[in-house]
């Protein structure tokens, strides 16, 4: 605005004095008034007082703008009429006098629109963040008393409408001056500057309009190709916008130049001002790739200027030009009729979107596997390359990005809907349909040839051929049908691979339910319910795998699996026929139980509760179940029906009122002839009734008497089927009958005690009619098992079920009064019932009542379950005697049943316990049965649960299970271990490093419980910082036999989760100082370098590793040592500071000089030599003057490091010994006598206490 104050040129207008603000107000009115009545010509006169406004406006009223706005657009508005018609009429008298109002008003009318959009702009900035004054009010923002939209839409459009006339005939020569240009497409852009203004769709419209114009009339091409470029650089909200405008003048007003000027600059741009400037190179991008699904032909003829990106810097870049080419290969080149040169053109940007499928950045690869979606999925990849482009995005299900992961799975998912084979996908069918093909095609080519064949034969004979000869079908139409054929029969062929492309994608698809990113698990998910639907068989163990889902604690995942098992089998229905589709429904879910193992019927029940939850499951459907159980559906069978009732125990869980009215229904089936006959459908009928008498609160359900109709069916099935050998169901049964007695009956001792005693009554009959007076194992083994099972069921009935009951007759008790309890205590008496007062709780209130009740209860078990005259105890001496026995009877299956029978004996009792502990490690360390050995690691976890001080002693026997040969008995150590420890039930010792060695196992399952393991330690605060010490220690023991590769992948996995810098400080200055303790083993010198180089060491710990230099300087000598330091010096050089890269290049300084001088003194005899003169009295001296090293952590730490005698080390220089205090002894004297005491206790009979310490 300043230029017009001073003369710029000769003949320009000069304003001569800018008015004050007083002068303003004083003379607008009658300014307003006088341009209103004389016209647009009037402006001549009064410019110098709207320029004044202009250069006052921050000091003026609102509304005196708003008037002269008003004054000045209506003015414009009538000019713009009259200089149109003037000008088609060519009655312009005076047109320099006509261009200085045009330019007056044309200025003002621009720089009003700049203004009231800044005010504009200012009053949505002070909406979002409204100031406050001092006293504590919001002030008023200044608003504007009009849409400023619409008056903005209606400046715009004056000045479009003048644009539109041919006003260059007001120059001379008839070229409109560049100023004026400039000073009108300036303020269209700086409208469309602020993201509010270019959302709004009018505005934007009447802009592309305007700067369409100046392209087209008055040479605005380059000069919109530079702003396009500046804005997109610049606002990145601009990129969309701009390429819509670009877009609009090419279909509008065909500015193609402006397109190929704009990606021209683009080009120019370098590399490596792209790569740094990343929110300019998304906008290019942004803009390029929308550009492209506008105008494909224009960016078409500009290809070859974009091309060069695909090898730049930038992935941004690069990811805008693969999405050009892929939206001109889908909107050109993808139809039929092409000529060679766009089919060329085509395959080569196929080609170059197929390379970056394997680009170095993973932003690329996935952008090039959507790009590929895109194009698959608008079906313009030839047939002939898609089998190819299947291939490479099969080989990114591996990548180790997951989103790339992600598209890979989308991509497969569409062309699997997209393909164009149908959608039947039967190998077996497709094979025998192209063999069959293939067989028609070589009798048609047989035919043709004796066709041939007749006719040269008859053509040499001159007969006649229409008389003579007269084929079954002209040789034409058989060609024809020949070549049908073969297509036909490529089809098919094309068919066939692809459906094993799908088939061998479909197991890595699997392996990603198992991803710990949830977008890879929902993808897999999508895939398989969408492979599902066109009938790939390979989907179901997919299906399956996903069952486990159900548990996620993602949300989103767990909400996927249950939308897709409602999609696979819940909407099926889809006819008019209700019936026939909930009898699809019913099948699909029969389906789901068949072949389903324990760990997916678990979750397939949980799966069936959250449907039932959201009401999924109809009442229809339950009733068809139902239908199937009672078979009284015709096409159910035996199998349907045990299924059917499986099913419907899941759905019990949530829905219970259908099972209590068919109770006995279910009994008569259940246990009836067919369930003695089958008992697994007997078992599933103990899990579902338990299930209805889960919750007895909610249901008011009382327990049944003991000749109740269930129990008697239970017991006949026990004593019957027992001594059937062909079953291999009975246990599973017996156990869950025992729950269902102890869970239904009133009195369930008795019911099981006569059970017990029928069963026993037909072992001694078996026992007297044999020859040798021997009772086969399998029948003891189950009478056994069924003694264990309920002593167990005994233990919890006691624990939970009486004191239940105990608790809440007391809580009765307190309530009532007085008189009251004393009649209900004589009431008891009368009945002869067990009396509280008797048992000793009388009179207790409370936490003291409470701590009787439990009492009590623990002296029932340890003196009247297992121990003691009673049944139990009578058959707890015939378990102990087996096991005690092995040689005796040694079959396995009786071994195991006595394990596991006396592991849950000894779970009722303490006393038990302790007098069977020693036979029980005895069998776990000398079983020869590995299933034995495997069952009592899982048992050991229950009893160290409850009871933890008498397992204590023997912690060290859990973990010597880590090195059993067999592989089950691994992982259930593993397992066991890996919940007592991570539950704080056991404390973590020495042995650890046991568990560390199983990071190297040559089982891929075993190691990767381990790794879980020390994943979800690392999780509790310094447990892994605290251990880390005794793992290094001992597995650099070579005693142990670790080999020293499998010590460095070891310890690089467990030291990669010490991340706290206080940590590695510590860390740093222990293993500097335990280099003295190993003066001369040099495989500890190589370990303990290589967990320094492990460590990501900061300016203080590096400090101290300095400091500590003479700690490790007589190791230099070791090629590996030097190694590792060197490896640490590289990690500190990356980004140390200054004064620390000094530091560390005088590290390597002394590095370099003690490497050489060990070199030169590297004499074996030397060491020898200077080993035996060492003095001998040193030794007494560290006896009298032991100062161990004690090194505190500021960290939580329950572990010291080391315990090094300085004076001690240069004698003993073997010692790996570490204290946890100076009072306590060393780990390796600890492990010794451990051990001496572990035999002792072993060998001997009688019962031994074992120190907690040893």
């Amino acid at each position: 605005m300043e230029d017009l104050l001073h003369a710029t040129e000769i003949n320009c207008y000069v304003v001569e004095e800018v008015a004050t603000t007083r002068e303003i107000q004083c003379n607008i009115g009658s300014a307003n008034s006088d341009l209103r009545s004389h016209g647009a010509e009037e402006i001549l006169n009064l410019f110098n007082i709207y320029y004044s406004i202009l250069a006052k406006h921050n000091e003026l009223d609102i509304m005196i703008k708003q008037d002269v706005w008003a004054t000045l657009l209506s003015v414009t508005k009538e000019y713009a009429t009259d200089i149109t018609a003037m000008l088609e009429k060519n009655e312009i008298i005076d047109k320099t006098k006509e261009l200085k109002i045009l330019k007056m008003l044309s200025y003002l009318l621009v720089n009003f629109i700049e203004i009231f959009e800044n005010s504009e702009n200012k009053v949505q900035v002070n909406l979002v963040t409204p100031r406050k004054n001092r006293k504590g009010t919001k002030k008023k923002s200044s608003t504007l008393s009009w849409s400023w939209k619409k008056e903005r839409d209606d400046a715009l459009s004056v000045i479009m409408q003048l644009l539109q006339t041919d006003i260059s005939r007001l120059w001379d020569p008839p070229v409109v001056e560049e100023e004026y240009v400039n000073l009108i497409s300036n303020c269209c852009y700086t409208i469309l500057e602020r993201q509010e203004s270019a959302k709004v769709a009018s505005t934007k419209e009447i802009i592309f309009h305007v700067i369409g114009l100046l392209i087209k009339r008055y040479n605005h091409s380059l000069g919109a190709s530079v702003k396009v470029v500046q804005l997109i650089q610049h606002f990145e909200h601009l990129a969309t916008v701009m390429a819509d405008a670009v877009a609009f003048y090419v279909n509008e007003y065909r500015a193609n130049t402006v397109a190929s000027d704009v990606i021209r600059e683009i080009t120019k741009i370098s590399p490596q001002e792209l790569s740094r400037d990343s929110s300019s190179t998304r906008g290019y991008a942004t803009f390029l790739a929308e550009l492209a699904e506008k105008i494909p032909v224009v960016i078409n003829s500009n290809i070859s200027l974009l091309i060069s990106h695909l090898d730049g810097e930038s992935y941004v870049m690069r990811n805008a030009v693969l999405s050009v080419m892929g939206a001109i290969v889908v909107s050109l080149v993808s139809k039929n009729d092409l000529d060679d040169s766009v089919k060329k053109s085509r395959d080569h940007f196929l080609d170059r979107l197929e390379a970056h499928i394997h680009d170095i950045n993973a932003f690329v690869r996935s952008k090039a596997i959507q790009i590929s979606t895109h194009i698959i999925s608008e079906k313009a990849v030839p047939i002939v390359r898609q089998p190819g482009l299947v291939e490479l995005i099969l080989d990114r299900l591996h990548d180790k990005s997951s989103n790339v992961r992600r598209n890979a799975v989308k991509f497969l998912a569409c062309y699997m809907a997209r393909n164009p084979y149908g959608a039947d996908f039967d190998v077996e069918k497709l094979t025998l349909t192209l063999e069959n093909t293939n067989t028609t095609i070589k009798q048609l080519e047989s035919t043709l040839d004796q066709e041939k064949v007749a006719v040269k034969v008859e053509d040499q004979n001159h007969n006649n051929s229409q008389n003579q000869l007269s084929p079954e079908e002209p040789p034409n139409e058989i060609e024809q049908k020949i070549s049908q054929h073969k297509l036909v029969a490529r089809y098919l062929r094309d068919a066939i691979g692809f459906v094993k492309q799908v088939q061998n994608a479909i197991p890595i698809i699997s392996g990603l339910l198992g991803s710990k990113t949830p977008s890879d698990v929902l993808e897999a998910i999508e895939f398989f319910v969408t492979a599902n639907s066109f009938g790939f068989d390979a989907t179901q163990n997919g299906i399956k795998k996903m069952l486990p889902l159900v548990w996620s604690r993602e949300q989103t995942v767990k909400e996927a699996v249950i939308d897709a098992y409602k999609k696979l089998y819940l909407e099926k229905a889809g006819g008019q026929n209700k019936k026939r589709d909930y009898k699809v429904i019913v099948q699909g879910l029969l389906s789901l139980i068949k072949g389903s193992t324990i760990g997916e019927l678990v979750s397939l029940e949980e799966l069936i509760c959250e449907f039932m939850r959201k009401g999924l499951i109809l009442k229809e459907v339950i009733r068809l179940l139902w239908g199937y159980f009672t078979m009284a559906v015709n096409e159910a069978s035996e199998e349907d029906s045990h299924y059917a009732l499986v099913i419907l125990g899941m759905i019990a869980d949530e829905e219970k009122s259908f099972l209590l009215s068919n109770t006995s229904t279910l009994v008569e089936i259940g246990f009836g002839p067919r369930g003695e006959n089958n008992l697994v459908l007997a078992k599933d009928t103990c899990y579902v009734l338990q299930k209805l008498y889960r919750k007895k609160k909610e249901m008011n359900i009382a327990r049944l008497p003991e000749d109740h109709k269930i129990f008697e069916r239970i017991s006949t099935i026990l004593c019957n089927g027992i001594e059937d050998s062909k079953s291999n169901y009975w246990i599973p049964f017996s156990e869950e009958a025992v729950k269902l007695i102890y869970n239904l009956a009133l009195s369930p001792e008795s019911v099981c005690k006569n059970v017990i005693q029928s069963i026993t009554m037909q072992l001694i009959s078996h026992l007297n009619e044999g020859e040798r007076n021997e009772i086969s194992s399998k029948l003891l083994a189950r009478f056994i098992t069924l003694t264990g099972n309920v002593a167990l069921c005994q233990l919890v009935h006691l624990d939970v079920t009486v004191s239940k009951q105990l608790k809440e007759r007391r809580q009765i008790e307190d309530k009532t009064g007085e008189h009251d309890r004393t009649i209900s205590e004589n009431k008891k008496k009368a009945h002869s019932s067990s009396d509280e007062d008797d048992l000793g709780l009388g009179g207790c209130v409370g936490a003291m009542a409470d701590d009787a009740e439990m009492e009590l209860i623990k002296q029932l078990c340890d003196s009247n379950v297992v121990t003691g005259n009673g049944m139990l105890a009578s058959c707890s001496n015939l378990i102990v005697a087996v096991c005690g026995n092995s040689k005796k009877f040694n079959e396995s299956e009786l071994q195991n049943a006595a394990a596991v029978a006396l592991a849950k004996c000894m779970l009722v009792s303490s006393k038990f316990c302790e007098q069977h502990l020693q036979l029980l490690f005895t069998i776990v360390e000398k079983s020869q049965f590995p299933s034995v050995r495997a069952n009592l690691a899982v048992a050991l976890h229950d009893l160290t649960v409850r009871f933890p001080n008498l397992i204590e002693p023997w912690t060290g026997h859990l973990y010597s299970q880590l090195k059993d040969s067999s592989l089950e008995v691994k992982r259930n150590s593993i397992k066991v271990l890996t919940h007592l420890i991570l539950n704080d039930m056991i404390k973590v010792k020495g042995q650890i490093s046991e568990m560390a060695v199983c990071l190297e196992d040559s089982s891929k399952e075993i190691s990767n419980l381990a790794k879980l393991f020390f994943s979800e330690l690392s999780k509790k605060g310094n447990a892994i910082y605290n251990i880390l010490p005794d793992i290094i220690s001992r597995l650099s023991d070579a005693e142990v036999g670790v080999t020293e590769a499998c010590f460095r992948s070891i310890l690089k996995y467990i030291m990669s989760f010490i991340e706290k810098d206080r940590q590695c400080e510590n860390l740093t200055e222990k293993i500097c100082y335990r280099f003295r303790a190993a003066k001369t083993d040099s495989r500890q010198w190589r370990n303990l370098a290589y967990c320094l180089s492990l460590l990501n060491l900061n300016d203080r710990a590096f400090r101290k590793l300095f400091e500590n230099f003479s700690c490790f300087q007589h190791a230099l000598m070791d090629d590996d040592v030097d190694t590792s330091f060197n490896t640490v010096l590289n990690k500190i050089k990356r980004f140390a500071k200054p004064e620390i890269k000094v530091l560390a290049e005088e590290f390597q300084d002394r590095l370099n000089e003690y490497r050489n001088k060990g070199i030169e003194n590297d004499d074996p005899a030397l060491r020898a030599v200077s080993v035996k003169k060492t003095p001998r009295k040193s030794v007494s001296k560290a006896k009298k003057k032991k100062k161990p090293i004690n090194i505190t952590f500021e960290d939580d730490s329950d572990v010291e490091l080391f315990d090094i005698d300085m004076d001690e080390v240069s004698v003993n220089v073997d010692s790996d010994v570490e204290n946890l205090d100076p009072g306590t002894p060393s780990r390796r004297k600890r492990s010794t006598t451990h051990k001496r005491k572990s035999k002792s206790i072993l060998s001997t009979k009688k019962q031994t206490t074992v120190n907690s310490k040893a």
